[in-house]
């Protein structure tokens, strides 16, 4: 199946899909991860890991044609959790000691170790996977291709080097530029063999004109997964006492880099009274200048209101008569009327200037003579 098959058969949870998929990059990503981390068992448990992130989270890939450089990504992402192993600690043997290609395989396996670990991998991914690094290592066209140049020109240094280390015996002065080397030529070295060898007769024959990195690293070791490392991973997918563990992965896999793969989820429908979205090729609109904040006011405006001054008299109501008056029901509810601070009606005007009541006027009596 291509990718895209692949992709819809993970998608709907084919119990064929994780096997395939295993088949189909199984021995491509352990190859990758090794040469990362120069260690079996770390290779092995990055792929896997891979894999349970992208069983997970295969609903969000964008692409299916992406697949291949999604698990890529993934692998490279586990593998930077983990620390790569010494080259003389690497469980995969350089060379075969009785093969005829021995010392090549050997003076390349010294060349790319002594490299950049970046500049290795730029290359294991251009030369033996065929593969976008942008996309992979997350940089842009500029970056990848300065990566690119700056690994073949070091590879090629490397190499030189180490040609030069192993063939140019008859040089008079090998003792001299040889001082500090032991089993692998450190930068210091390498630069002055080079050094040496751009003005010395028996050693600049020696120099290669042109390194082909894809037969450098054919030359490299390859390991591939084997049939029980393929069993104990896909048993890791259905132990379910692993189930925790694989949560923890996926969970883990938020961190990564390398979201450009997975599709963004669409906005929420707007209100219909909410604005149009913004044209992407206008201007951003300004920004809202922040509202001040709220004054207290001074002083002379929190004091308390004073009351109203009551009525006069000539403005008062008059009372109503009696006739206009409506009788009541003894049972019938009494009707209040609604609360108000000071009605007018209510109050009864104060007399500024009270006085005591004046005495009633004298009573004069009538004498009776007369009648």
């Amino acid at each position: 199946m291509n990718d895209p098959q692949l992709a819809a058969a993970l998608r709907s949870r084919s119990p064929d899909a994780l096997p395939e998929l295993l088949d189909t990059y199984g021995d491509r990503l352990f190859s990758y991860c090794w040469r990362l981390l120069r260690n079996r068992e770390n290779a092995q448990i990055a792929v896997r890991d891979a894999l349970v992130v992208a069983t997970a989270q295969i609903g969000c890939l964008a692409c299916g044609e992406w697949l291949g450089l999604w698990l890529y990504s993934l692998a490279r992402a586990e593998c930077l959790r983990r620390a790569a192993v010494p080259p003389s600690d690497a469980d995969e043997p350089a060379a075969c000691p009785h093969a005829e290609d021995g010392d090549s395989r050997l003076m390349a396996w010294n060349a790319v170790t002594s490299m950049p670990a970046d500049e290795v991998e730029a290359l294991e991914l251009d030369a033996r996977h065929d593969v976008d690094l942008r996309l992979v290592l997350g940089l842009s066209a500029a970056q990848a291709e300065g990566l690119l140049d700056r690994a073949r020109r070091d590879l090629e240094r490397a190499l030189g080097a180490e040609i030069l280390i192993r063939k140019s015996e008859t040089c008079p002065d090998r003792a001299e530029v040889m001082t500090g080397w032991t089993s692998t030529a450190s930068p210091a070295v390498r630069d002055r063999v080079l050094e040496h060898a751009a003005t010395c007769s028996v050693c600049g024959p020696s120099l290669p004109r042109s390194v082909s990195p894809a037969r450098v690293f054919a030359l490299l070791p390859s390991p591939a997964l084997t049939s029980v490392a393929r069993l104990e991973i896909l048993e890791f997918f259905d132990d379910p006492g692993m189930a925790a563990c694989r949560e923890f992965t996926v969970s883990r896999a938020a961190e990564v880099t390398g979201s450009w793969f997975l599709a963004t989820p669409e906005p929420a429908e707007s209100a219909p009274d909410s604005q149009p979205p913004p044209d992407p090729g206008s201007p951003p609109p300004p920004t809202p200048a922040p509202h001040p904040p709220p004054q207290r006011p001074p002083l002379s405006s929190r004091r308390r209101p004073r009351r109203p001054h009551p009525p006069s008299s000539n403005q008062l109501p008059s009372p109503r008569p009696a006739s206009s008056r409506k009788s009541r029901s003894p049972h019938s509810p009494l009707k209040r009327k609604p609360w108000s601070p000071h009605p007018a009606s209510s109050l009864t005007p104060p007399d500024p200037h009270p006085t005591s009541p004046s005495p009633p006027p004298p009573t004069t009596r009538t004498s009776r003579k007369g009648s």
